[in-house]
């Protein structure tokens, strides 16, 4: 082994974009024992399992790309058809340390699926294929030196294997002549460009070539740019500032950093959120309090896509803009609106720190088509309407045309409108189910690919696994001792948790027994690797995409009934009096769950329903062979620990509320699916009173858990923070009450709660659910967080009441519940784990990301399930279906409201793009209104329409008739449902048409943060609305969370 100095450059990144890389020193080492991983070779000494990825001994040929291809054509080199890559360590440090290290990741991902057959050659590290660079030398030449003792150290592995004849090397290369004129001692190595060994081995007509073409036709035009000073006559954009300029703006605090959104709503809006920690100021140097900085028009965007990391510069004072007030026009046009909030700090972008480097859904406008298989430019329309149209080169325009395709950004010239991009793929026709189900898991980056043979080799065999006999003697056995059973949505497979309840001499003993995951995903594990990089399981209205192998969420950790499995569990031992808390022990346990029940058969069983129907509901009575004496006592005996556990869990919840737990109540909506493509209805759907049971003994246990891991690990526990918010995001919640003659108070949750409460309307109970739903919408997003210095987040749980909070229920679908099962088992079950605990920082890299992908994957939830809303009301016989709707808020040319009955929100247009307004629906076509000239007058609670016919006034909160129409006019944007109005008055509803509409009758409010968590079966945060949510339902809480992007100051 040899050791020398070697200078190592620091790559850009999300997380620390900066003005440039940072060069250090590193002692760099030199092996001889570096396998070469052919699967023939006997040479080498390698020590490899079998799942790593090897040249195996089908392939005809290996392919060495040198530095230059890997970087200009990565893209292409992923392919799972172009198999038998060597990619030396040269080129991949290339791609990370000069390009990006998104695409350095996504690179080498791709070159880890075994059915690839490549590899990655440390030739730095190989004593044979490392040179030190000479002091004149470029390092264009010495990585070319370097590619080169590569291609001659694999050409001389072939040779002595005798395998010239069956194995040939192909170096590819754009500098042929240079690489011939070297390798001259090695005449068998094939040298060829990249085109021409596509063209001979995959054919011209390819999609593989299609992408090397279109790649090459955008590096040819950037080396033909001229990039102008100052501004673009043509465009009106600027100029982006240098490096050191951008630094030096930074360091002072005269420039914002940030990632840019922009609005989905008011595409002419787009907003920054500060990163930097000092306060800004404007261009006259005058500090401003840090909040989210308006960029008002693509001008002042500069050339910037959202996601973008950027800096922006403030305008001064005179020149800020307020935020429309106005509803999303309907043909997203971006006319002047004069009805705008005050004015915000309002800039400009003046550079771009990282772009976002993400795959584009887009597809071809009906007039590209072209019958000439040529190369030509075509400008292709983005799924996301915030994105703008992307330039390519394709000849595919004609064969794709009713296609969605994935493009990527390339770069966007200062005098051009439109960014460059090049073709990736197809990924299907435009309207079939999975092309837009694929589509909306690209859009929001979640990796949905099948576990690797390498992960799947790790985990035990689901059929043959059982008890190992080390584990009875280190666990405690509840076998025999506690009745253990599930409670979960029909047809649940992934069992998280289970419950039970003890009545023992002095003291009640609830338990709380979940999954133990940790068990079975070892850290630093290829499963637990995967884990973290999905870090939750994704649920879609017709599916979901599980975070771990299904031998594992669905077998060994699922916590099935009649079956032996690990548990880590939290006894609590309660005064029996008042529920207090005696003691708290957490143990790894082995328990067997007696019965599988679904909510509707524990609120059966606890509304003392009769016990025929009950052992008839319950598979493990039904068929068991008990006498009718035994099936009684078994019915006896579960019946008193669910109705033990309901006044356990009312207890609890009166105490978080008494510490100040906010809650919302609100309706819930189900999607009953008769198949993937076909839903039969929506309907309302009732929340029982078990659901909130269940997810209160889950939020107790993580509360316990939660202070412990705080205990014991000061310095990084991972905890579910949620800070209050800010007062002034309060402001439409107070003026909506107001209207109705109710106070808010929200200086603290306590008091807010409890004007929540005080704000109800005996004749009209939906007033009280808008309420509720609007502080939803004022609140900021809970977040995972360490406990260390390096955290800048608050620790407490605002909407819970709770000081300590965490996730620790559900680890078969979250890794942050993984994670703190590691953390709690590092305290109680010392020196038999070798789990390693990340430190703080590393621990706030991984929440960060965990934060990212569970808002992705929300995203992706909230997409599917309007994808399905609006392929149900497609369907002829549903169009113009009626319906009523509750007026939610104000604005300039209508109002927002939301439909109970479908769980949809939507505008509701009072007037056109051409000023006109609406009357009411025609004489002769009831699904065609009635448009005229008039006037709108309109203030924070009401809307005037008067024209020479009538005039009509909505107030917030009035029930209104609207009909639900599906805008699917433009086959490249997904499919938009809205509400159009169908009468004019307000309608008033009886009673029993409220409970028709789908009114809950719980007495107690449900979660503030259900905005924040998983669409199915998050019990263990009452921020759901409820908690029986198959992957089938579309809930209320959907509607809560998109009201963050519409509305007054949603974007």
């Amino acid at each position: 082994m040899k050791k020398v100095d070697r200078t190592v450059i620091l790559p850009l990144s999300k997380r620390r974009p900066r003005r440039g890389p940072i060069s250090i020193i590193r002692e760099h080492y030199l092996r001889d024992d570096i396998p070469c991983r052919m699967k023939q070779c006997g040479i080498c000494n390698q020590e490899l399992s079998d799942t790593q990825c090897m040249l195996t001994d089908d392939l005809s040929h290996y392919l060495l790309p040198d530095v230059n291809v890997v970087e200009r054509f990565h893209e292409v080199l992923e392919y799972p058809t172009l198999r038998g890559l060597i990619i030396t360590q040269t080129a991949s440090d290339n791609l990370k340390y000069s390009v990006s290290y998104t695409k350095f990741m996504r690179f080498m991902k791709s070159l880890s699926v075994p059915s690839k057959s490549s590899v990655h050659f440390p030739n730095e590290h190989q004593l044979e294929t490392y040179v030190e660079q000479e002091p004149t030398e470029t390092i264009d030449d010495w990585e070319q030196k370097l590619t080169m003792l590569a291609a001659k150290w694999y050409y001389r592995h072939i040779e002595m294997l005798g395998l010239v004849d069956k194995v040939k090397l192909v170096l590819i290369t754009e500098e042929c002549k240079d690489y011939a004129e070297v390798l001259t001692s090695c005449p068998l190595i094939q040298i060829s460009t990249l085109s021409e060994y596509l063209q001979s081995h995959h054919g011209s007509s390819s999609s593989i070539y299609e992408l090397h073409q279109s790649l090459v036709a955008v590096q040819t035009e950037s080396k033909d740019e001229e990039v102008p000073k100052g501004q673009s006559s043509i465009t009106g954009y600027t100029e982006y500032l240098n490096d050191d300029q951008l630094e030096e703006g930074i360091e002072k605090g005269s420039l914002v950093t940030g990632e840019i959104r922009v609005s989905k709503f008011h595409r002419n809006e787009a907003f920054v959120k500060p990163r930097n920690s000092r306060i800004y100021t404007d261009i006259a140097t005058e500090p401003i309090a840090k909040q989210d900085v308006l960029i008002h028009g693509i001008v002042h965007r500069n050339r910037s896509i959202t996601g973008d990391i950027v800096c922006v510069q403030l305008l001064d004072r005179s020149e800020w803009k307020g935020v429309t007030r106005k509803l999303p026009s309907r043909d997203n046009d971006e006319s002047h609106d004069e009805s705008c909030d005050n004015p915000r700090p309002t800039g400009r972008v003046v550079g771009i720190l990282l772009r976002s480097n993400r795959d584009i859904i887009a597809s071809f406008p009906e007039e590209s088509a072209s019958s000439n298989y040529k190369l030509e430019k075509v400008l292709v329309i983005p799924y996301d309407i915030r994105i703008p149209k992307i330039r390519i080169s394709t000849r595919l325009s004609n064969e794709l045309k009713h296609h969605r395709i994935v493009v990527r950004f390339d770069n966007w010239d200062i005098n051009s409108y439109y960014p460059n991009g090049h073709f990736v793929r197809s990924i299907g026709p435009i309207g079939d189910t999975e092309t837009e189900i694929q589509a909306i898991l690209i859009e929001n980056e979640l990796s949905t690919s099948s576990f690797t043979q390498s992960i799947l080799s790790e985990l035990p065999d689901g059929d043959s696994w059982k008890i190992e006999e080390k584990e009875l003697k280190n666990r405690i056995d509840l076998r025999e001792s506690h009745l253990i059973y599930s409670i979960d949505p029909k047809g649940c497979e992934d069992v998280d948790d289970t419950l039970s309840v003890r009545s023992l001499r002095k003291v009640i003993e609830l338990g709380v027994h979940i999954a133990d995951v940790s068990y079975f995903v070892r850290s630093g594990s290829y499963t637990d690797r995967e884990a973290r990089e999905r870090s939750t399981t994704v649920y879609l209205a017709d599916r979901r995409y599980d975070m771990l192998p299904a031998v594992l969420s669905s077998n060994l950790c699922s916590l099935l009934s009649n079956v032996d499995r690990y548990a880590v569990s939290v006894l609590c031992r309660l005064n029996p009096r008042d529920f207090s808390i005696e003691s708290v022990s957490v143990r790894r346990t082995i328990i067997r769950s007696a019965y599988k029940l679904t909510y509707e058969v524990a609120q059966d069983l606890f509304e003392d329903k009769d016990d025929k129907y009950i052992i008839d509901s319950i598979p493990e009575l039904s068929e068991s062979k008990l006498t009718p004496s035994e099936l009684a006592k078994k019915v006896s005996d579960l019946r008193q620990s669910i109705k033990k556990l309901v006044e356990i869990a009312r207890v609890l919840r009166e105490k978080r509320n008494r510490n100040g737990a906010v809650e919302l109540e609100g309706v819930e909506v189900k999607i009953q699916m008769t198949d993937k493509d076909n839903i039969d209805d929506i309907i309302p759907k009732k929340v029982l009173e078990v659901h909130e049971t269940v997810a209160e003994c889950m939020i107790f246990a993580n509360e316990l858990v939660a202070k412990d891991i705080s205990l014991h690990l000061p310095s990084k526990a991972l905890l579910r923070s949620h800070a209050a918010p800010p007062q002034d995001q309060f402001s439409l919640l107070k003026s909506c009450a107001s209207a109705r003659n109710y106070t808010i108070d929200a200086r603290s949750n306590f008091k807010l709660a409890q004007s929540l409460n005080k704000a109800v309307d005996v004749t009209d109970p939906e007033v009280n659910k808008v309420l509720r739903m609007l502080a939803t919408q004022a609140m900021i997003q809970a977040l995972y967080t360490s406990t260390g210095p390096g955290s800048n987040h608050h620790l407490s749980h605002y909407g819970l009441g709770i000081k300590h909070y965490t996730h620790f229920t559900s680890p078969i679908r979250r890794y942050a519940d993984l994670l703190v099962h590691r953390q709690l088992l590092s305290i109680y079950d010392k020196g038999r784990s070798d789990d390693v605990i990340p430190d703080d920082s590393e621990l706030q890299r991984i929440c960060e990301h965990m934060n990212d992908k569970k808002r992705a994957a929300k995203r992706a939830q909230l997409e599917s399930s309007a994808l399905f809303q609006g392929l149900y009301f497609l369907n002829a016989s549903r169009a113009g279906t009626v319906t009523e709707a509750i007026v939610y808020n104000i604005r300039a040319n209508g109002v927002m409201a939301y439909s109970p009955r479908y769980g949809i929100q939507s505008p509701v247009y009072f007037k056109d793009k051409s000023g006109r307004l609406v009357l009411s629906p025609k004489v002769d076509d009831p699904n065609t209104l009635n448009w005229i000239e008039g006037s709108i007058t309109f203030n924070d609670h009401s809307i005037k329409v008067t024209t020479h016919h009538s005039s009509f006034t909505i107030s917030l909160f009035d029930h209104i008739l609207v009909s639900v129409k599906v805008d699917s006019t433009s086959p490249a944007h997904p499919h938009k449902i809205s509400l159009e109005l169908n009468q004019c008055t307000p309608i008033k509803l009886s009673t029993g048409d409220h409970q028709k509409e789908g009114k809950t009758t719980s007495k107690d409010i449900i979660k503030v943060l259900r905005s924040e968590e998983e669409a199915k079966r998050d019990k263990d945060t009452s921020e759901m609305l409820s908690e029986e949510y198959k992957q089938q339902e579309h809930t209320l809480y959907t509607i809560i969370n998109k009201m963050h992007y519409i509305g007054i100051r949603d974007y």
